[in-house]
């Protein structure tokens, strides 16, 4: 009598679920599904010859209630998957969650009782999850391909004759388009969890576990981009920083070194940040050393000219300095970057421009370059103060030496002062000698 009544019992359970009654509906289902296990227990357990034939007979009206616990469950991890929807009733998100806890009841109460094994144990909170990620992974998965197919796409729209210029501005369309698309879904994860975080029990650590799904699909872009970080331009680059940025992207993870330059801390691998760090870096580190060498072979070469003080200057220190103060200002307010391109110009002020000045200086005889580089020196240390180097005062001091020796190695000066000591009869003219000397010595010192 109870296996009869099985397939009306299925019924009036799908009829529940029709109704958005889930909850009621699972909870009587279950019942009939542990008569079911009771039923099958019992067959088990007869030594009757026919038990399995028996058995065999009433399988129909057991798949009946298999069925309806199918659809049950498809309404359940329906609804689990639409948690980041707009329209999503969290009134039905409840119910789903409270199906899932009250399984979760009946799944450990069965493990306390020796039945971990038992098919009555589902396991639904783990499913649970499993389900709201796959519906993250079925709305990134796109974003992925996409990111994938920049590249070829546009290598083969050139095919017909483009040349690079155009490929670049192809591959910049296409990347903020990719990373535009990618943007909408972070900020529709980030608004999902905050309207639903409410309908979850506090165990699940739910802004927890989308923060970390938000983490990982970041992380994914970055990494296939940084695949051809090589083909962007420096624009394309930092524009893939400060979207990096504004998704809140880190590169301080889990212990992991930071990118040079990257400040943060939301825990993606530095990893994938420094690709396009490092890329950037290193394309300005051989600029800026190209530049200021181009300046200071122009100033060795050229000639000074008085400031109104009268001192000898070149244009190079101020041009110098637009070309520095510009890296800075073209990464902008991109905290990933100001560090590093702070860092990295410290370090060609100091390792190249300070010992490129020491090595011109030794050779240097034109007396009103060295005065010039002199003062030039002066000048770059008041301007680029903020980085705290000290060299430029140094080199500004070796200069001045280098002054002094051109002046006392000056083939006219060398004779004069020679005069004193070439014959017996030098001594005799010391008066008008050294009137000579003192003469040249102090038009020396005027110059300097």
């Amino acid at each position: 009598e109870t296996v009869a009544g099985l397939p009306e019992a299925a019924l009036k359970a799908e009829a529940m679920i029709s109704d958005m009654n889930l909850v009621d509906a699972h909870l009587y289902l279950s019942q009939v599904e542990a008569t079911v296990y009771r039923i099958k227990h019992a067959l088990d357990g007869t030594d009757s010859a026919g038990s399995s034939t028996d058995e065999m007979s009433l399988e129909p009206y057991f798949d009946r209630v298999r069925v309806s616990m199918t659809k049950i469950e498809h309404k359940l991890w329906w609804i689990v998957r639409s948690f980041m929807e707009p329209e999503l009733d969290r009134r039905a998100l409840v119910a789903a969650l409270q199906v899932i806890e009250t399984q979760e009841l009946v799944d450990s109460k069965l493990v306390a009782d020796g039945l971990g094994d038992c098919p009555l144990r589902k396991g639904w909170r783990r499913r649970c999850m499993q389900n709201m990620s796959n519906a993250i992974s079925e709305r990134t998965v796109h974003v992925l391909q996409r990111c994938s197919k920049i590249l070829s796409d546009e290598g083969e729209g050139s095919a017909g004759g483009a040349g690079g210029e155009a490929l670049s501005v192809r591959l910049g369309e296409a990347l903020r388009d990719v990373l535009g698309e990618a943007g909408r879904i972070l900020r529709g994860m980030a608004v999902a969890v905050d309207r639903v975080e409410m309908c979850f029990p506090e165990r699940y650590r739910i802004r927890e576990f989308v923060r970390n799904e938000s983490r990982a699909f970041k992380e994914s872009v970055l990494e296939i981009l940084g695949g051809y970080s090589e083909d962007m331009s420096n624009g394309d680059i930092l524009f893939v920083l400060d979207w990096a940025a504004d998704a809140g992207v880190d590169g301080r993870a889990h212990g992991a070194p930071a990118a040079d330059g990257v400040d943060g801390a939301d825990g993606v691998d530095g990893a994938a940040i420094a690709v396009f760090a490092d890329r950037y870096l290193s394309r300005m580190d051989r600029a800026l050393r190209n530049w200021l060498k181009n300046i200071l072979t122009a100033d060795f070469e050229g000639e000074p000219k008085s400031d109104k003080k009268g001192q000898l200057f070149t244009p190079g220190p101020q041009d110098m300095f637009r070309l520095i103060e510009e890296q800075e200002r073209f990464v902008g307010d991109n905290a990933m970057m100001r560090a590093g391109v702070r860092r990295r110009i410290r370090a060609i002020l100091k390792e190249f421009l300070i010992e490129e000045y020491r090595r011109r200086i030794d050779v240097e005889e034109n007396l009103e370059v060295l005065c010039a580089v002199c003062n030039n020196l002066l000048l770059l240390d008041d301007l680029l103060s903020e980085y705290k180097l000290d060299g430029f005062k140094q080199r500004a001091r070796d200069a001045a030496v280098r002054c002094g020796r051109v002046v006392f190695l000056d083939p006219g000066f060398a004779e004069l002062f020679g005069g004193f000591f070439a014959d017996d009869e030098g001594w005799k003219k010391a008066g008008a000698r050294t009137g000579s000397l003192m003469a040249t010595l102090e038009d020396f010192m005027a110059d300097f």
